[in-house]
């Protein structure tokens, strides 16, 4: 009987021990409740905790007048309640009426309390959050912004999903169809390169306006000068300002795909090189028209004869000049029809110097600015292809003769527009020299388009893959199959009316698709996307995509 008694009176010790502390049990449980939830902000709680205390001390408390009066009288009620825990611990006073006591003046300060010490705790850490923001917005880089691009939250386990630096360097390419969030996640690659400093050079066949306005405030606000051709300021282009005249020949010549025959290939080749060496020795500032110019054979001698000069090589570039005579000047009448058509075209333009309001890529490079290629290709379908080619041999001439280790970001949206050869030679040769190339596009089906390997060529060049919404099934298809398949256990059992028969089932390990087609075409809301990368270990994830 006497030991039911001592275990009685340890358990009710227990149970007060627990109530008097229940104030900041149930305080750390609302502060990790508020840190799950993140619904109010942590001040906004330490306000409620005062005001609870407050309004218990004015309303509830009669007192004393003034407001240092109602302060003692709480603390009076807090060492009664703390006073009556303890007398009924050395079995001063009958339990019933302790508890009686605690009812009337111990739930209040119950729920006061457990208020006040989760709103103390949630400004501690609101404090301690706000300094390590204002950490961030130092000019030091943060941890995300060194080690990559920050593309989204995992929806599987919650944390951060970034794409280091060294996997953009082989590649990513961006999938999605219209309204899916491809837009969005592109944003993400404009933001970390204007945040870094990086030259951005971006080829947009689906230009929009509010793109457009978007990068040009960033790069505003990191004090980044922004080019944009065809588009804001309307800078014109010098896309023949670097490269040797047989580099230029060749940017001339990808111009124009297909030729009658070999023939008319070669004389225009020879043609187009031998007035680029004469442009070149004459050291004057030149572009597409007056190229153009100089395919007339007599305008070609006028301008030699001009030149100064007892140099070897001047009496060379006589020489060639020369030996053009014996080509037929309708030879080269196709090629003058077809570079005179871009040059004096909307878009041709911005392809001739202006003074002051003429940019290179090479100066791009240099001062780590922003060139911007707005190419609407819904209006200028052949233009925009010829112009995306010019861009993208350009953009080899620079690279090839890029000092330094800094990083150039290559970004192609509706890359599929003007899509050639020319990408993937830019994707392969630029990795050695630091090139971080981002390929968007609606669907492999557009890929397609282009040629029918093109598509395979593409995925074979890339090692990350950012799928959001398709809805064509080859395309789906396709994104499901580069992401590869994982072992999974599948499981079969019997079924069996006689509950006393034995069960009978199987377990053996089967692959599946690690992302489905269905998955692809029907699982992803806007701004979802899955997210494969191939490098170094294979990751699949699924991404809520960081709105910018």
């Amino acid at each position: 009987m006497k030991q039911k008694l001592i275990f009685l009176e340890i358990f009710w010790v227990f149970l007060l021990c627990l109530t008097l502390n229940l104030p900041g049990l149930l305080g750390f449980l609302l502060f990790f409740l508020w840190r799950r939830m993140a619904v109010l902000n942590g001040w906004i709680l330490f306000c409620l905790g005062n005001i609870s205390l407050f309004g218990y001390l004015i309303f509830f408390t009669n007192e004393g007048d003034f407001f240092l009066e109602k302060v003692n009288f709480f603390i009076k009620e807090y060492r009664i309640t703390v006073s009556h825990f303890w007398q009924i611990i050395l079995l001063k006073k009958n339990f019933l009426e302790v508890l009686y006591i605690w009812s009337q003046r111990g739930m209040l300060f119950l729920c006061i309390n457990s208020v006040l010490i989760a709103g103390v705790l949630a400004a501690v850490d609101q404090f301690f959050r706000s300094s390590w923001k204002v950490k961030k917005k130092s000019p030091l880089l943060s941890l995300e912004e060194q080690q990559g691009v920050l593309l989204g939250v995992s929806e599987s386990t919650g944390k951060d999903i970034i794409i280091p630096d060294f996997v953009l360097n082989q590649g990513v390419m961006i999938l999605g169809t219209t309204g899916g969030g491809k837009s969005i996640t592109l944003r993400r690659f404009y933001e970390h390169a204007i945040i870094r400093r990086e030259p951005l050079i971006i080829v947009d066949g689906k230009p929009t306006e509010a793109t457009v306005q978007w990068i040009k405030e960033r790069a505003e606000q990191m004090g980044c000068v922004f080019y944009g051709f065809n588009c804001a300021d309307h800078w014109h282009y010098d896309a023949l300002a670097e490269g040797s005249f047989t580099e230029l020949k060749d940017k001339i010549m990808s111009l124009k795909d297909t030729w009658e025959s070999d023939y008319y290939r070669s004389v225009a080749e020879d043609y187009l090189q031998t007035i680029c060496a004469v442009l070149k020795f004459s050291q004057t500032p030149f572009d597409l028209e007056t190229i153009v110019s100089l395919l007339e054979y007599s305008d070609l001698v006028l301008f030699v004869r001009q030149l100064k000069g007892e140099t070897e090589f001047l009496k060379t570039l006589q020489g060639r000049v020369k030996r053009l005579s014996h080509y037929k000047q309708e030879d080269i009448k196709g090629l003058a029809a077809h570079l005179n058509l871009l040059v004096n075209s909307e878009l041709g333009t911005f392809l001739k110097r202006k003074e002051q309001h003429t940019f290179s890529l090479k100066e791009v490079v240099q001062q780590r600015g922003i060139a911007y290629f707005a190419l609407p290709s819904l209006r200028y379908p052949y233009f925009a292809k010829m112009l995306g080619k010019l861009i993208i041999n350009d953009i080899k001439s620079t690279i090839d003769r890029k000092e330094g280790e800094s990083r150039i970001f290559t970004i192609f949206d509706e890359f599929s527009v003007f899509a050639g050869e020319q990408v993937l030679n830019l994707i392969t040769m630029g990795r050695a020299k630091g090139v971080h190339a981002v390929l968007g596009t609606q669907g492999i089906s557009d890929l397609k388009k282009v040629h029918v390997t093109f598509s395979n060529q593409i995925l074979n060049c890339v090692n990350t893959l950012i799928c959001h919404r398709l809805n064509d099934e080859e395309s789906a298809k396709t994104v499901s199959q580069w992401g590869g398949m994982e072992d999974v256990l599948d499981y079969t059992y019997g079924l069996n009316e006689d509950d006393k028969a034995p069960r009978t089932g199987s377990l053996r390990v089967t692959q599946k698709f690690s992302v489905n087609s269905d998955m692809i075409k029907k699982d992803l809301n806007p701004g979802e996307a899955f997210y494969f990368s191939k490098e170094k270990t294979f990751i699949v994830e699924k991404v809520r995509v960081k709105y910018t």
